[in-house]
């Protein structure tokens, strides 16, 4: 009994082993094919919609625009005061 309770720990042992090396195998073959097709399908539509442009258009900036975004037009004028509403009209 003692020669089969110790095959039977190396075979646990063995197939634990075996499955964390699969599983983290399997992790970093994913991520890498997921990765690499991401790029593809990105540099596949920077492509479309570089050439969808006119030429030119080609300048695009990569930082925000200066002042921030603009307002909406139902936004109104608010003076920019503490206390919500007040000091704000509306169109």
């Amino acid at each position: 009994m003692k020669l089969l309770a110790k095959t039977n720990r190396y075979y646990l042992l063995l197939a634990a082993g075996l499955f964390a090396l699969g599983g983290i195998v399997l992790y970093i073959s994913l991520n890498w094919a997921l990765r690499n097709e991401v790029d593809e399908e990105l540099l596949d539509q920077q492509r479309a919609l570089t050439a969808a442009l006119p030429a030119d258009s080609q300048r695009v900036s990569r930082g925000p625009r200066p002042g921030g975004l603009p307002r909406p037009r139902w936004w109104g004028s608010c003076t920019g005061a503490p206390g919500g509403s007040r000091g704000c009209t509306r169109p």
